[in-house]
């Protein structure tokens, strides 16, 4: 009982530094604000561990948006295709980073899949005002 709850409160923490490091406090730039060769490698790891995680989160996340997008019929079958291969790529993704995080391919540790994380899009302010949907 005891490992259960020490797992679950490792679980949490991780999830809790992966939301922190890839956070907007990461992404700023400036002259006060660049980012440390040593910040790039980290960040590169901790995308590449959350990716590796919560690839499979990519399913569900599809699903959603399908079904918004087409119908709750239709947009489940479509959702659950489109996301299963979302979720091989970002796992595929998050292994080749955790595994060449030291090494700067692509440029400057940058991101290969959008967005960096599955959450990333979550603590985002909207960039246009929210509005309700026409239906057809």
């Amino acid at each position: 009982m005891k490992r259960r709850w020490g797992m679950k409160v490792l679980a949490a923490l991780l999830l809790t530094t992966a939301v922190l490091l890839v956070s907007e406090g990461w992404t700023r730039e400036g002259p006060l604000y660049k980012r440390s060769v040593m910040a790039q490698i980290t960040r590169k790891l901790i995308r590449g561990i959350c990716n590796v995680g919560f690839g499979w989160c990519e399913v569900p996340r599809n699903i959603h948006i399908a079904i918004e997008d087409i119908d709750p019929f239709t947009g489940t079958i479509v959702g659950l295709f489109r996301g299963t291969g979302q979720a091989i790529v970002r796992t595929t993704w998050g292994v080749w980073e955790v595994l060449t995080f030291p090494i700067p391919f692509p440029s400057e540790y940058r991101a290969m899949v959008k967005p960096e994380v599955i959450w990333q899009e979550l603590f985002e302010p909207p960039s246009r005002p929210l509005e309700p949907k026409e239906k057809k």
